[in-house]
């Protein structure tokens, strides 16, 4: 009512499930975790479809950036589910490291949903190339239509907000600059 449109979920467990860590704690306790996919999957649809016509719903996958619990596992163990169990349109999902595994679980995507790549960290001191970037986009896009596809930062720049240092906030501007400059080279305007 108040006019929003445009909601998006960040969503913390789901990558945790192709962990191995996460599965030998969670058989530890008596879980399974595809019986926890599938229970996210129900959980995550019954709030999208209480949303309204007109607000866009999106889910974030975040791995997390606390070193001491990262998750460690491509999407391929969820990604069908995610993809194709979740009834939302946009993915925004983080690739900017070796944790995440290769892009082939991108196959899943099915024709009317998009996935945007983060691919620019928001945790390393150095500023992705443009030419390094586009050479991820091309890999991604073997596996999922480019017109699908979308790029951004890994997610947001929230982990260091709490730090003030001009010098960092000047990377992140540089950052999203080449974001968007990728961005229109790929995609156009």
């Amino acid at each position: 009512d108040s006019g929003c449109t445009y909601l998006q979920i960040d969503e913390t467990s789901l990558v945790k499930l192709g962990d191995l860590r996460a599965r030998a704690l969670l058989a530890e306790r008596g879980d399974d975790w595809r019986d926890l996919l599938k229970l996210y999957v129900e959980v995550i649809n019954a709030v999208a479809a209480a949303a309204p016509p007109n607000l866009r719903v999106a889910i974030h996958v975040c791995r997390s950036q606390d070193p001491s619990w990262q998750a460690v596992a491509s999407y391929e163990p969820i990604a069908d589910a995610m993809f194709n169990g979740i009834n939302l349109g946009a993915y925004l999902l983080e690739w900017d490291n070796p944790r995440a595994g290769s892009f082939e679980p991108l196959r899943h995507l099915p024709k009317g949903k998009r996935v945007v790549l983060g691919l620019v960290s928001a945790t390393s001191a150095t500023l992705e190339s443009a030419h390094d970037l586009k050479r991820r986009i091309e890999e991604a896009a073997r596996f999922a239509p480019l017109d699908q596809l979308g790029l951004s930062p890994h997610c947001g720049f929230s982990t260091s907000a709490r730090t003030v240092d001009p010098a960092r906030y000047e990377l992140e501007r540089k950052k999203l600059e080449r974001v968007v400059e990728v961005a229109r080279a790929v995609w156009g305007a």
